[in-house]
């Protein structure tokens, strides 16, 4: 809801107004999606070593798993 609100703020959208496209317009993910992005993202990040050590060490690879 302050996702919607803060879209209607910037866009000048009228309160009646469908969001998806005001956020499509603005390039912003729904929260959930930037959530799972956000994740992906570091977990990627973790994979190849282009975080500090300590986040790297934070990440369990269960990639070789039964091993």
């Amino acid at each position: 809801m302050i996702q919607n609100a803060a879209a209607h703020l910037i866009t000048k959208a009228t309160k009646y107004e469908h969001i998806k496209p005001v956020l499509r317009s603005l390039h912003w993910l729904p929260v959930w999606q930037r959530i799972t992005f956000k994740t992906a993202v570091s977990a990627y990040k973790c994979l190849h070593d282009v975080v500090p050590p300590y986040l790297t060490d934070l990440h369990d690879d269960t990639s070789d798993a039964g091993r």
